[in-house]
């Protein structure tokens, strides 16, 4: 298991978290079906939605209030997390 760089979440739009994580240089390649742990390290709530299709509701899914966290499934197509209002920051454990 692996703990990633924080991660700034844009607010009102779609983030893709596997690709958020695929960006960060120096560490390993994550696929979907990849079990994660995020983690909401901001006042603001994140959610958490697992798919591979983009969102346009960005107050659905699990919602992460401040140091809440959330395992994915290993089933899960994709993640996505997003934000309503203001950025929000997630740490992120890959196991």
């Amino acid at each position: 298991m692996a703990t990633r760089p924080d991660i700034t979440i844009k607010p009102n739009q779609d983030n893709d978290l596997i690709a958020l994580l695929n960006e960060q240089a120096g560490f390993s390649t994550v696929s979907a079906g990849t079990v994660l742990v995020v983690q909401n390290k901001s006042d603001n709530f994140a959610y958490v939605q697992e798919s591979n299709q983009p969102t346009v509701n960005f107050t659905s899914g699990k919602e992460l209030q401040r140091s809440w966290q959330y395992e994915t499934n290993a089933n899960a197509p994709g993640v996505r997390v997003t934000c309503g209002g203001t950025e929000c920051v997630v740490g992120v454990e890959v196991l």
